[in-house]
C-alpha cells in the first residue's frame, strides 16, 4: 500500500496520513455511490440498495440515477476540499450529508490500515492516530452545527421554501438545492 497524491491543488491543510485516509474513505463511498447508481439505472430501488447509512431514507422516493452519481462525484470533491482547505472549505448540504458519514467510515478506514501499514512510505500507526484525532478535530470545525439533522426529519419537508422556513434561517433543504454551497 502506498500513499498517492490526491490533489496538486494548494498544500494540504491536513497531515498525509488524513489525507490518505480521507480520499481513501471517500473512493469508498463515491464507489458505493457509482454501482447503486448503476443498480438504480437497471430497475433497484433505494431500499434494495442499503444506502440509508450514507443519505437519509426520507428522501428515498426523489433519489435518481443520476442525483446518485452526482453524490459520487461531489464525495471526492469534498474529500480534496478538505484535505486542502480543512475546516475552511466551502461546504454544502450534500457535503455535510456525505461527510457524516465519511467521516466515520475514515475512521474504520484508519484502523484497518494501521494493521496493513507495512510497506515503505506508509504512515505509521502513530501518524494513522494522530490521524484520528485531526479527523475529528476537522469534523467538528468544518460541520459545526447539527442543521444537517433537519434533512432527516420528514416532519421538517413541508417547510422547505416555506415563511417559517426563511424566518427559521433554514436554506438550501429541498433536495435541488443539496449541491449550492452555504451562504457566508
Amino acid at each position: 500500500m502506498t500513499i498517492t497524491t490526491v490533489s496538486s491543488a494548494p498544500a494540504a491543510r491536513v497531515s498525509s496520513a488524513a489525507a490518505f485516509a480521507l480520499h481513501s474513505a471517500a473512493e469508498i463511498v463515491s464507489d458505493d455511490l457509482r454501482c447503486a447508481s448503476k443498480a438504480m439505472a437497471d430497475g433497484s430501488s433505494f431500499q434494495e440498495l442499503l444506502l440509508d447509512a450514507i443519505l437519509p431514507d426520507c428522501f428515498a422516493g426523489r433519489y435518481t440515477p443520476e442525483l446518485l452519481a452526482k453524490l459520487a462525484e461531489e464525495t471526492m470533491t469534498v474529500s480534496g476540499k478538505l484535505i486542502a482547505d480543512g475546516p475552511d472549505a466551502e461546504m454544502s448540504n450534500s457535503a455535510q450529508i456525505l461527510m457524516g458519514h465519511h467521516i466515520i467510515d475514515t475512521a474504520m478506514i484508519i484502523d484497518e490500515l494501521m494493521d496493513l501499514g507495512d510497506q515503505p512510505g506508509d504512515p505509521t500507526p502513530q501518524q494513522f492516530a494522530m490521524a484520528v484525532s485531526e479527523i475529528q478535530d476537522l469534523d467538528d470545525l468544518a460541520f459545526p452545527d447539527q442543521d444537517i439533522t433537519m434533512l432527516l426529519d420528514p416532519r421538517l419537508a413541508a417547510l422547505v421554501g416555506s415563511q417559517v422556513a426563511a424566518e427559521m434561517g433554514m436554506r438550501n433543504l429541498h433536495i435541488d438545492d443539496w449541491f449550492t454551497p452555504f451562504e457566508a
